[in-house]
């Protein structure tokens, strides 16, 4: 899916090459686990900006105030391998739970048609009969390898069995709210799979508070 990555280090090379002074790394929630980077040319301003960050830190999109010696650790192939099973094993059971969906008679709908969605859903071969997103630029289009077009999430006929794969994790929350408002049923079950699988009630999806 990607094929570009900044480490703390590397970022840090980019910014001295661009002429920025001051640097500093936090950790967010985001996509699983993420890097922001603040880069600046007074001291200042980073003070300022990661100071505002830190005051914010029991928020539930950040993690902490900065990387641990675990986070800067190099990975190994060992540690590659191990990923790479867990990956297989979260792909074959979201295969066996959407296929057991549609053994009784229920349709798949996927929420979020993000890049990630996409490449997992092909990767793992999963089933689906809808991918639902809020982007414009994004409904109508096909997906090729899914054989569906993606549709408008606020217009999509919604029915009480239907069964949902949260497909953009990272905002299962907020797309979850959405749905129940656009006409999903309360009672309808939904599946996350990252950053472990969790099936569950749509009544049960709670929207952190963001300030």
């Amino acid at each position: 899916e990607h094929y570009s990555f900044f480490s703390e280090n590397s970022a840090q090379i980019l910014g001295d090459r661009s002429g920025f002074a001051f640097f500093a790394a936090r950790r967010t929630r985001i996509h699983g686990g993420s890097a922001v980077f603040f880069f600046s040319k007074r001291q200042e301003e980073i003070t300022r900006a990661v100071n505002l960050w830190d005051s914010n830190s029991q928020e539930d999109w950040s993690l902490d105030s900065g990387f641990s010696d675990k986070a800067r650790e190099v990975r190994t192939l060992g540690d590659w391998e191990q990923f790479s099973r867990m990956a297989k094993d979260t792909m074959a059971q979201v295969k066996d739970k959407t296929e057991a969906a549609i053994s009784k008679g229920r349709r798949i709908v996927a929420v979020g048609a993000a890049a990630k969605a996409i490449t997992f859903l092909r990767a793992a071969s999963v089933p689906i009969h809808h991918l639902l997103d809020e982007s414009l630029d994004k409904v109508g289009r096909f997906v090729d390898g899914l054989n569906v077009s993606i549709e408008a999430l606020g217009d999509f006929n919604y029915e009480p069995g239907d069964y949902y794969l949260v497909t953009a994790w990272n905002f299962a929350p907020e797309l979850m709210a959405k749905i129940r408002a656009a006409g999903a049923s309360l009672d309808s079950e939904a599946l996350v799979y990252f950053p472990s699988i969790r099936e569950t009630q749509l009544s049960e999806f709670l929207v952190p508070h963001r300030s």
